[in-house]
């Protein structure tokens, strides 16, 4: 389950038309799971989130497994820095970074994102379109055991101003057939059409 430090720091919490979000300030709001998610048993992650990015202005956090680039670590931005774009970063040992460029907020998206240490493999794609992908080195290892923070990296910097209507995380790599159910399943949940 998700904790928040205080009550001014969660989300707003919304419904209207049939979809449910959360409502993230883009200054202090922010989630982090009570308990840190064990992934040591694998090297490979899978992302996919409903989002609504509603600034282009800088780092954004959508959802970051660790803190600050842990080794063993992912994270999914929306925008990864001053752009036009969304983002996925992963690191084992070193890391790599992927960018689903050419979405100008305010877009709403289903953005996917995936991360594979011994194939060095980092990739994202939005709205079930073509992935941008990296096969730079990301060293070796497996993920690490570590908290998840959503909607601000640790609580602490790079907060989203957008909404978070839908996020799966999966441990492992997902087959083609579940990242197309997953994305379809999204879009659903986020008034998004693919």
């Amino acid at each position: 389950h998700l904790i928040q430090a205080t009550g001014s720091l969660k989300p707003i919490y919304k419904t209207s038309g049939g979809l449910h979000w959360a409502e993230f300030d883009g200054v202090d709001d922010g989630l982090a799971t009570a308990a840190t998610v064990n992934f040591t048993a694998t090297d490979a992650a899978f992302v996919c989130a409903g989002v609504r990015k509603l600034s282009d202005a800088a780092l954004s956090t959508v959802i970051e497994h660790g803190s600050g680039g842990a080794a063993g670590s992912f994270y999914l931005s929306a925008p990864a820095g001053a752009a036009a774009n969304f983002g996925m970063l992963a690191k084992g040992s070193t890391q790599a970074q992927s960018l689903a460029a050419g979405f100008t907020s305010p877009v709403s998206a289903v953005v996917t994102g995936e991360m594979d240490i011994s194939a060095d493999l980092t990739r994202i794609r939005a709205n079930a379109g073509a992935y941008s992908s990296s096969a730079a080195d990301l060293g070796t290892g497996n993920l690490s055991n570590l908290n998840m923070y959503v909607g601000r990296r640790g609580v602490s910097t790079s907060p989203l101003n957008g909404l978070i209507y839908q996020l799966t995380v999966l441990g492992r790599t997902p087959t083609a057939g579940e990242i197309t159910n997953t994305e379809s399943y999204i879009a659903t949940k986020s008034g998004v059409t693919l």
